[in-house]
Formats: structure tokens, C-alpha cells, sequence
């Protein structure tokens, strides 16, 4: 009878663990073999990008003709920028994002910044594809706002500290 009880216990383990892996309980964004790829463009008209799909990056030299070069983020980059796209939900966007300043009570004053940066993002999970463009003209104080830059910051940090993106010659002439 001993011999019976082990059995069934590896039975409801191993069923346990099917229902478990079948049910995706582990999240989609880091699936990065399920295909978790993305374009991010920004800076002044969006100018500079980050393409994942490709392995490239292309650096705005304002003056001179833009640089493109072979970039690519490690897997645990990868990783931790699908957990942070997860964790503020950015598949929830609206695809035109346009936030108020704040998330305050409406205001009649309005404040606008030139030059200003401009954002896009397409992002690719498997068949699931997100499009996201954010002209961020009023330097929002909206905590979606403040989340999604937070976001920005942190892939261009990543990106800045790649030897090859340090290698890049710097940009000259600047935007009025």
C-alpha cells in the first residue's frame, strides 16, 4: 500500500505542475522566448532609437547625419525592462499618450517645454504587438507620466553604459 500512496503523490505533483506551466501563471513580458522585442525612439523628434529586433541603435547628431551601430541589451536587461513595461502596465496605454499635467483637478494655466522630448515604443510579445507615441510637450506630473519616463531613464541608462555607445563620438550643435 506504501508503494501506492508515493505513486499517487507523484501523480498530483506532476499534474500540479502540468496545470501550472499550461496556465502561463509566469508572466508574458518576460517571455523573452515567446518573443519580447522593442523599439524605443526619444530625444528630440524622437530621434534617437533603440531597436531590439535588430540589435541596433541609432545615435541624433543633430548636426551631422545620425550613427547607427550594432547594440544589443543582456538577457537579464531584457528581463527587467519586461518586468518594469508589467509593472506599470504599459500594454493599458493609450496608444497616443497625452497626459494631463497632473493628476490633480484640472487647471486653466498651461505650461509647455521646447524642445521637448517625444516618445515611441513598439513592443512585441509574441503575436501581441503595443504601439505607443507621447509628445511630452507639458512635462506632465501625472503619475502614469512619471512612471513611463522613470522607464525611458532606466533603458537609457542601460544603453549609455554599453562600451560601444561610449565609443560613439559625442553630438554637436544642440536644439532650440
Amino acid at each position: 500500500m506504501r508503494p501506492n500512496k508515493i505513486l499517487l503523490i507523484h501523480i498530483c505533483c506532476l499534474s500540479f505542475l502540468i496545470i501550472f506551466i499550461g496556465c502561463g501563471l509566469t508572466s508574458n513580458l518576460s517571455q523573452n522566448d515567446q518573443g519580447f522585442h522593442f523599439i524605443m525612439k526619444y530625444g528630440i523628434d524622437a530621434r534617437n532609437i533603440l531597436n531590439t529586433f535588430e540589435g541596433t541603435y541609432t545615435k541624433d547628431m543633430i548636426v551631422d547625419s545620425s550613427i547607427t551601430i550594432k547594440l544589443q541589451l543582456t538577457q537579464p536587461e531584457l528581463t527587467s525592462i519586461s518586468y518594469e513595461m508589467e509593472d506599470i502596465k504599459i500594454f493599458e496605454y493609450p496608444e497616443k499618450f497625452s497626459p494631463r499635467e497632473s493628476d490633480g483637478p484640472p487647471s486653466n494655466i498651461q505650461s509647455f517645454a521646447e524642445p521637448h522630448s517625444t516618445y515611441y515604443f513598439k513592443i512585441r510579445i509574441g503575436e501581441k504587438v503595443k504601439e505607443l507615441f507621447w509628445d511630452d510637450r507639458n512635462e506632465s506630473v501625472a503619475m502614469k507620466a512619471i512612471k513611463l519616463r522613470s522607464l525611458i531613464r532606466r533603458i537609457q541608462t542601460m544603453i549609455e553604459g554599453k562600451e560601444d555607445y561610449r565609443k560613439l563620438p559625442h553630438s554637436k550643435g544642440v536644439y532650440l
